[in-house]
């Protein structure tokens, strides 16, 4: 049958003109919640391409002081701060096309169906890949004793000097964070407290009013705009949020807490069902993305089999903890 065979030189192409469509469509399909809970940059121009970036967070140079009418302005310290490495993970899978397939009769057919189907699975199963991982920040950044896997920054070049926890020194959800500035602590993590309306609304006050300090103490803005929750809360959580009364109050109060935060049910949350935090869309946390899969093809003679490649970029790193929260989960 004309066209059933494919050459050696046109494999590469044929696997980028069968693979890339069905990658694209099956990864744009798959809803993502990451993006919805952070900052999402590429991975190139940074520290280091496709490996890490370190970059600095400032103690809060930019407010502005009282003069007198023709003093000098005074200036901050932009050299001065706290560093937050981030390592970019590498992810990738491969299949092996042995050279006999591609010299059969039937060749086109047999890969152009292998093909469509590790890339459908590779486009599918990158998001999730991506989710889960911030999810664990979430999740293990509870732990007095961290977690390596989720908060070791470190990459070439570069080790990061808390290897289990964010940049201070702390989890990144602690109840004693410590500041630069005064010797006040603050706390962004209460181990028991249920996710109720007036439980949301003592946590919300701590993130306003007391954690609303910068590095130095003074004062900044600290919103938080999402109520985040495993799929076991969701209904809890959209009653406290999107009812015009308070909910399961017979005095019909107005329910002040309505529309004040977005709801995100990640089915990611899988280590507590009734942990929550209250945190920010594009504040707090930062996600390194290289985007959709990547297909090379390449020949190992070796094995005499084409190698089909699939990999990505991925990290996320704790740019600061104010704008998170996180309530009743253990800290072990």
């Amino acid at each position: 049958m004309a066209g059933a065979t494919i050459t050696p030189s046109e494999l590469p192409g044929f696997v980028a003109e069968t693979g890339y469509p069905v990658l694209a469509e099956a990864y744009d399909r798959q809803p993502t919640y990451y993006p919805l809970m952070s900052t999402v940059q590429g991975v190139t121009g940074l520290t280091a391409d496709f490996q890490g970036h370190r970059q600095l967070v400032n103690p809060g140079m930019q407010r502005h002081v009282p003069m007198e009418i023709g003093e000098e302005i005074s200036a901050g310290n932009a050299f001065e701060g706290y560093t937050v490495y981030t390592k970019i993970k590498k992810y990738g899978r491969r299949m092996e096309i042995p050279k006999e397939m591609v010299a059969s009769g039937n060749g086109r057919s047999e890969i152009g169906n292998l093909i469509a189907k590790s890339s459908a699975d590779w486009g599918e199963l990158a998001p999730v890949i991506k989710d889960e991982f911030f999810a664990g920040v979430l999740q293990k950044g509870t732990l007095t004793a961290g977690s390596s896997l989720y908060f070791d920054g470190s990459f070439v070049g570069n080790a990061d000097p808390n290897t289990t926890v964010i940049f201070n020194g702390l989890p990144f959800f602690d109840t004693a964070h410590t500041i630069t500035g005064p010797t006040t602590t603050f706390a962004n993590h209460t181990a028991s407290r249920t996710l109720t309306q007036a439980n949301l609304d003592a946590t919300l006050t701590t993130m306003r009013v007391t954690n609303a300090k910068d590095e130095r103490g003074e004062r900044i803005i600290n919103n938080p705009d999402l109520l985040v929750v495993p799929v076991d809360l969701e209904g809890t959580a959209r009653r406290i949020i999107e009812s015009e009364l308070v909910p399961e109050n017979a005095l019909n109060g107005i329910n002040h807490l309505r529309g004040r935060l977005a709801v995100v049910a990640s089915p990611y949350l899988t280590d507590d069902s009734d942990a929550w935090w209250v945190g920010h869309s594009t504040r707090g946390l930062q996600c390194f993305d290289s985007g959709m899969p990547v297909l090379e093809t390449e020949y190992d003679a070796r094995t005499q089999c084409w190698i089909v490649t699939s990999t990505f970029y991925f990290g996320v790193g704790v740019r600061d903890w104010r704008p998170w929260y996180c309530c009743n989960k253990a800290a072990s």
